[in-house]
């Protein structure tokens, strides 16, 4: 009877030496929580500091193609008539149809009254192509990572006169493909009103990156 005991009063132990030990384990995650939101809350913030922003008006922000025609060889886009100056681009064809497929805008110029467009076509034998210019603003701005912390590009968003916020990452103009800004980086945004054919002169460029919040004047 007493080796009974013994032995229940054994198993009892080890139970509450299994508690006692998950009961640890809990307060030790508990305590390491703790320590690593204090830890956190001594970090100093992300700051991203917009450098400066200004805005160009009646550039041409794109160029439809509809439709692309067929033989033509890969070339510029020629402008002719219209009231302004200074737009450059280059186009690509398909290769088995020679239609035009693709137009990469070089310079978006200064125009009040829309140009027309034409394909260079160096090997002469295109036909059919029409090429319809948009009219637009477009906004630039530097930005910077005044910080001591890493910032990625997809966290940082801005806003253009109160319209929807969107990534920098979406916008930005780099030499390389990095995702982070990292800090004393100095990074350009390009931003353009799309194909909506309405010049606007925007006002103000709004930067959040981590909370922290920067408005400018354009």
């Amino acid at each position: 009877m007493g080796g009974s005991v013994g032995i229940g009063a054994l198993v009892i132990g080890v139970a509450l030496l299994g508690v006692f030990a998950v009961a640890t384990q809990a307060i030790e995650a508990q305590l390491q929580s703790s320590l690593d939101t204090v830890d956190a809350a001594g970090d100093p913030l992300p700051s991203v500091s917009i450098i400066d922003a200004s805005d160009e008006l009646w550039g041409i922000n794109d160029v439809a193609i509809s439709p692309g025609g067929s033989g033509y060889t890969a070339g510029t886009i020629i402008t002719s008539g219209g009231t302004g100056s200074g737009f450059s681009a280059t186009y690509t064809v398909d290769i088995s149809t020679g239609a035009i497929d693709g137009i990469t805008i070089i310079s978006r110029g200064s125009w009040t009254v829309d140009p027309t467009l034409s394909a260079s076509d160096p090997g002469g034998g295109g036909m059919g192509a029409s090429l319809t210019p948009t009219l637009g603003t477009v906004v630039y701005a530097n930005i910077t990572n005044d910080g001591s912390q890493t910032i990625a590009y997809e966290d940082i968003w801005f806003s253009i006169d109160g319209q929807s916020p969107e990534r920098v990452s979406d916008y930005y103009s780099s030499t390389s493909s990095r995702e982070y800004l990292f800090a004393g980086d100095i990074v350009s945004l390009i931003w353009d009103d799309g194909t909506t054919g309405t010049v606007t002169d925007f006002g103000r460029l709004a930067i959040n990156g981590m909370g922290h919040t920067e408005v400018i004047n354009i």
